[in-house]
């Protein structure tokens, strides 16, 4: 059996999800989920090809499907809520905190990267 079978057949799917919500690189995931590939490639194949199995799917939307409920659960109890400053910014810092996670596990990015306007002219400019 080759390196990359053996290092995804053995992944810890519990670790990768953990270390996905997480924004852990693929290479670095494998070597926490127990991958034994030697090489980053192997490594990063090896959680690829687990990610997209049927079983790792079906936990990793299980997991989406509770973090969505938790976001409801706050954004309930924020709806007409006479709530201290600092109960309002402890849900609103939990919110994003679960955003997060669902955009992570999602495979969308989490945050937006400033850019200023001399890098879109010169964008701009190249394209």
């Amino acid at each position: 059996m080759s390196d990359e079978k053996r290092s995804y057949n053995h992944l810890n799917s519990e670790i990768v999800l953990e270390e996905l919500t997480l924004g852990t690189p693929m290479s670095k995931i494998a070597i926490k989920a127990g991958s034994t590939a030697k090489s980053q490639q192997a490594r990063t194949q090896s959680v690829s090809t687990h990610i997209n199995t049927k079983k790792f799917k079906a936990k990793k939307r299980l997991l989406e499907d509770r973090l969505k409920t938790h976001v409801q659960d706050i954004m309930g109890s924020l709806e007409g809520a006479d709530l201290s400053k600092v109960e309002y910014r402890d849900k609103v810092a939990a919110l994003d905190k679960l955003t997060s996670k669902i955009e992570l596990l999602a495979g969308r990015a989490t945050e937006r990267i400033d850019v200023t306007e001399d890098a879109v002219k010169s964008f701009l400019k190249n394209a």
